[in-house]
C-alpha cells in the first residue's frame, strides 16, 4: 500500500515537473509517457536522479538517435541512457543492440572493457559476448573480430572449449590459428568438437596443414588424421635411414648384399615400431580429450 502511494506520489511530481517551461518546444507526449511508466517501474532509480534530470536526459538522446531510445527508456528505465551516452558517436550502435539483445546487451556495454571490444570489432563481438559472457570476451581479447565471428556459431560449451584450447596454448596463435577460425565459423560446433577430440594431433605442424587445406572430410569423419600423423612422422625417419644406409654402403662397399638386406629389415621394423607407437599416442590423445 505505501509503495503504491509513494508511485503516486512520483507520478503527481512529474505532472508538476514536467511542463512547457522546464523542457520548452522539445517536450513530447511520448516521452511523457515514458516517464511515467518509468515512475511505476523503476521508481527508485528515478527517485534517486529526479525526473526532470530523467526527461532532459531522454528527450535529448531520443532528439539524436530516435524513438527507439524512448521504448527501451521503457523496457529498461534509467541504465539505459547511461550506456547510450557513455558510447558517445557510437551510441546509434548501441541503440540497435539494446533493441536486439536487451539486459544481457546492457550487461556487455555497461562495462568499460565490453564497450571498448563492442565498439572496435561490431556487432558480431557483442553478440557472442551476450552468448558466451566473459569467456567469449576472453578469446575475442586474444583473437580479435575472426573469434568473435566463430564464437557466433558455437554453443556455449564449444565456446569454453575454444577458450581452454586457446589457454593451455595447445595450439599457436599464429596465422594458422586464425585459419582455424575461419573452420570453425563455417563449420560451427562440428569443428570445433573434431578439433577439442583431436587438439593432440593437431599441434603436429603437417597435421594441422593437412586439416586446413581440407577440413570437410576429416569432420565428416571420411578422412583420418592419425594416416596424416604416420606419414609427417614415419617418412622422415625412412628417408634419414635410408639415407644414413646409402652413405654406409658407399663408405663401405664390401658390406656385401646380405648386409644391405639385414640393415633394410632393421629400418623397416623401426619404422613400423615408431608408426605403431605415434599412432598409439594420437588415439590415446583423442580418448582423454573427450568431456
Amino acid at each position: 500500500m505505501i509503495k503504491h502511494i509513494a508511485h503516486l506520489l512520483l507520478i503527481g511530481l512529474l505532472s508538476l515537473a514536467w511542463t512547457p517551461i522546464a523542457f520548452g518546444d522539445v517536450r513530447t507526449k511520448a516521452v511523457q509517457e515514458a516517464l511515467e511508466f518509468m515512475a511505476k517501474k523503476f521508481g527508485k532509480e528515478m527517485a534517486e536522479e529526479g525526473a526532470e534530470t530523467v526527461g532532459k536526459r531522454l528527450t535529448k538522446l531520443a532528439a539524436k538517435h530516435g524513438d527507439e531510445v524512448v521504448t527501451l527508456s521503457r523496457k529498461h528505465g534509467p541504465k539505459v541512457l547511461n550506456v547510450i551516452e557513455e558510447a558517445g558517436e557510437h551510441g546509434d550502435q548501441v541503440v540497435k543492440f539494446v533493441g536486439k539483445h536487451g539486459d544481457e546487451a546492457i550487461w556487455v556495454v555497461s562495462r568499460k572493457d565490453g564497450m571498448a571490444i563492442f565498439i572496435k570489432y561490431g556487432e558480431k563481438a557483442g553478440e557472442a559476448m551476450v552468448k558466451h559472457g566473459s569467456v567469449g570476451q576472453r578469446v575475442i581479447e586474444a583473437a580479435g573480430e575472426p573469434a568473435a565471428r566463430a564464437l557466433c556459431q558455437l554453443s556455449k560449451q564449444n565456446g569454453r572449449r575454444l577458450a581452454m584450447v586457446m589457454d593451455e596454448g595447445v595450439l599457436p596463435r599464429s596465422d594458422r590459428f586464425g585459419d582455424l577460425l575461419i573452420v570453425i565459423e563455417k563449420w560451427g560446433d562440428k569443428a570445433m568438437e573434431f578439433i577439442w577430440r583431436n587438439k593432440g594431433s593437431l599441434t603436429v605442424a603437417a597435421v594441422l596443414a593437412a586439416f586446413l587445406s581440407d577440413p570437410e572430410p576429416f569432420i565428416n569423419g571420411t578422412r583420418d588424421l592419425a594416416e596424416i600423423a604416420a606419414d609427417s612422422t614415419v617418412k622422415p625417419v625412412a628417408e634419414s635411414a635410408g639415407k644414413a644406409m646409402a652413405e654406409t654402403v658407399t663408405a663401405h662397399p664390401g658390406l656385401g648384399i646380405l648386409s644391405l638386406v639385414v640393415g633394410g629389415a632393421l629400418v623397416t621394423l623401426l619404422v613400423l615400431l615408431i608408426a605403431s607407437r605415434f599412432v598409439a599416442r594420437i588415439w590415446n590423445l583423442g580418448r582423454v580429450s573427450k568431456v
